[in-house]
């Protein structure tokens, strides 16, 4: 549910096109874009999922990338909807902010210290060594092969200035806590269909492994469980209605991929909605950092 954006859809509709052609039917990518749609209501999920996390964090980062001295220029590796970058302008209206993701989706309130870059940071990144004082990420583990990290992470080190501090905040692979059977079901229909299979995807438990095998110092993991549901307050209702807005996306897809009538589709996904209170839902978010020596 957390970081699908705009930026991503070219690697989802590949992967659901091969999903689909996989079990004898023929549809192609481009009639499956309405996935993750692109329009205003995905960008407000977005937004929205982004003000739960800075709500639940106490902040936009844990990084101390201010002890020192304040940061000059930052970059944001898959910005989504750019909200984060924004922000974070505003904090720092002396840095100079770069927003990378593989498709631009500029906001009209965009300060003039935020900059948008399009790229794919599977390829190498045209930034001179130690441009970057802070590196931020934020749910991009589901997008790229386990295998394909190391070589990642060592380039975001070489751009990153002595001193200067990389953080990376995901779930990854990892399930959900007390789930139950129809939420379950659901999440596994979800995962079928994601541009990098669970088995290949880095879990997110696993991201201060590769902070440290990369030599990184001063590593600190923090793992929040956020409650889903009434039953967790005011946050539980807020990731509710994000998850009921992230499996409601899926649901044309689920009738052509998976056949279900939309009848049935709505009847499961109010049967997951009334197990989030039943079983006590919870969505684990980790967050590692780390500094560069």
């Amino acid at each position: 549910m957390f970081g699908f954006r705009p930026g991503k859809q070219a690697i989802i509709d590949q992967a659901v096109s091969r999903s689909v052609q996989k079990n004898g039917m023929s549809v192609r990518p481009s009639n499956m874009s309405h996935i993750f749609a692109k329009d205003a209501n995905e960008i407000k999920r977005l937004d929205f999922q982004h003000f739960i996390l800075r709500t639940a964090l106490g902040g936009n980062y844990l990084a101390p990338i201010v002890a020192m001295q304040k940061p000059h220029m930052i970059l944001d590796v898959g910005s989504g909807t750019n909200l984060w970058g924004c922000e974070v302008c505003r904090v720092f209206p002396e840095a100079k902010i770069y927003g990378l993701d593989l498709e631009l989706a500029p906001r009209p309130d965009m300060p003039a210290n935020y900059r948008l870059i399009k790229g794919d940071i599977r390829q190498r990144l045209q930034f001179s060594r130690g441009t970057f004082d802070f590196i931020h990420q934020r749910f991009v583990l589901g997008s790229v092969p386990a295998q394909e990290w190391p070589v990642i992470i060592s380039h975001f080190l070489q751009i990153t200035t002595p001193g200067g501090w990389i953080e990376l905040v995901d779930t990854g692979s990892e399930p959900l806590k007390s789930m139950g059977p129809m939420t379950a079901q659901m999440m596994d229909n979800m995962a079928q269909l994601a541009p990098i299979q669970r088995n290949d995807m880095l879990s997110g438990s696993k991201m201060d492994d590769l902070l440290k095998r990369a030599g990184m110092i001063n590593l600190h993991k923090k793992v929040v469980y956020l409650p889903v549901g009434k039953w967790g307050g005011r946050m539980g209702s807020l990731m509710a209605t994000n998850l009921t807005a992230a499996l409601q996306s899926f649901k044309d897809v689920s009738m052509t991929y998976f056949h279900y009538a939309p009848e049935y589709f709505d009847i499961c996904l109010a049967s997951a909605v009334r197990e989030w209170d039943e079983y006590h839902l919870q969505f684990p978010v980790y967050i590692c950092f780390a500094q560069k020596p």
